[in-house]
């Protein structure tokens, strides 16, 4: 029996510029990109691999470029619960320079975990791991990646091509996949991006890029 699950991709007004993923040096942006903008998403890859109605992995992998203090992204938030648990062997965050040289990474000491309670439940469980990413010279790049294991009840993400006032996007991509007898079902709202659709080892892959 095929089992139908109905995902939802807001997407909104972004670039659609080729990106290399090494390419960090603020050189590499193209000018339009730089018009009015605090920051640049160099690239925002998000993948999220269903393996049963109630398990999934994500994996995401994020670079920004901060231009001036004025750019958002000057602190990394990373949410997991206990449904939703993150690998912290697996967060990676380093700092570049306007050259794409590494600055440095980021060491665990410095990543904070935090409780992200909202003041009202009688319980929760979701937690964040909170780091300061500001640094004295702009512009400098951030990135960061990290892995979520996903069980129970499955939230299937929402994809997000921009999210922030005076932030070009460089790339963005998004991809799902899941198996074959799961069919995944998507609306995309306030732009026309078609996703690439493929089947490889009995399962079945959509990919929004821009």
């Amino acid at each position: 029996m095929t089992k139908q699950v109905f995902i939802t991709l807001l997407i909104f007004l972004t670039s659609t510029i080729s990106f290399t993923q090494n390419e960090l040096a603020i050189s590499n942006i193209p000018p339009e990109l730089l018009e009015d903008a605090d920051a640049v998403v160099r690239y925002d890859i998000e993948e999220f691999h269903v393996q049963s109605p109630s398990q999934a992995k994500e994996i995401v992998k994020f670079a920004v470029t901060r231009l001036n203090k004025r750019a958002s992204y000057d602190e990394a938030a990373i949410g997991y619960t206990s449904k939703k648990k993150l690998n912290q062997n697996k967060v990676k965050i380093r700092l570049y320079d306007a050259s794409g040289e590494l600055i440095r990474k980021i060491d665990k000491k410095e990543i904070k975990d935090r409780s992200a309670w909202d003041g009202f439940s009688l319980f929760s469980d979701n937690r964040y791991l909170s780091v300061d990413l500001s640094y004295s010279e702009y512009p400098y790049t951030i990135v960061y990646e990290y892995e979520r294991d996903h069980n129970g009840l499955l939230v299937y993400p929402r994809c997000f091509f921009q999210t922030r006032r005076k932030t070009s996007v460089q790339k963005k991509e998004f991809t799902i996949s899941a198996p074959s007898d799961i069919q995944l079902n998507h609306k995309t709202l306030n732009i026309d991006i078609e996703p690439q659709n493929w089947e490889e080892d009995a399962r079945q892959f959509y990919k929004w890029e821009a």
